[in-house]
């Protein structure tokens, strides 16, 4: 049990890859170079709390259902590169936030929204997320699923 750690020189995680890893606690990280994580690879993961995709900057497409029933999934923490893939697109990131389950947030740094002016029509459906008022003490804006 514990944290997963995904070597630097993965580029892909494949099909059902960790799915229904329970000893799978704590943080998962996806290195800079994955460009591709199947279809799902980390499916009822009941222990992850939290994925972090701050570092991706080539991830171009997450499969269907790959962090579905993932039940203490809190958060995700993307970058600017992920938030412009972030679609409703089959086969692209859009699956990530199509995955959550009410409650659960996505935090984007403040920055791209403030400083770059960026939009996300996804992120920005008032009828799918919330945002908070301000950026956290980290910098990012949360967004919650309802």
């Amino acid at each position: 049990t514990g944290e997963l750690v995904i070597p630097e020189g993965v580029t892909s995680i494949g099909n059902g890859a960790f799915s229904g890893c329970s000893g799978l606690t704590g943080e998962l990280v996806i290195p800079e170079g994955v460009t591709s994580i199947g279809n799902g690879a980390f499916q009822d993961c009941s222990g992850l709390t939290s994925i972090d995709l701050s570092n991706c900057t080539s991830l171009t497409s997450i499969g269907s259902s790959t962090f579905e029933d993932c039940g203490r999934l809190t958060s995700v923490t993307i970058n600017e590169f992920v938030f412009r893939k972030v679609t409703s697109t089959f086969y692209s990131c859009g699956y990530l936030l199509n995955n959550l389950s009410n409650g659960e947030t996505v935090l984007v740094p403040a920055n791209l929204i403030d400083d770059l002016g960026l939009t996300n029509s996804y992120l920005d459906d008032t009828s799918e997320f919330t945002r908070s008022e301000t950026a956290n003490e980290d910098g990012y804006y949360v967004y919650t699923k309802k």
